[in-house]
């Protein structure tokens, strides 16, 4: 519901530390590949401001 509201806003970025049900096992590109709203961990998201 959350990845879903974030889709629906128009947000570029969801941020989650859910690996499980967001990232792992090719879940994020999954997703991504038929979603503008890419997926980030907090770790990945910090790195990207921080570069």
């Amino acid at each position: 519901m959350i990845l879903e509201a974030h889709v629906r806003d128009g947000r570029d970025v969801f941020v989650t530390n859910d690996k499980k049900a967001f990232i792992n096992n090719g879940r994020r590109d999954a997703l991504q590949s038929f979603l503008k709203t890419r997926i980030l961990t907090k770790e990945e998201f910090l790195q990207e401001l921080l570069s």
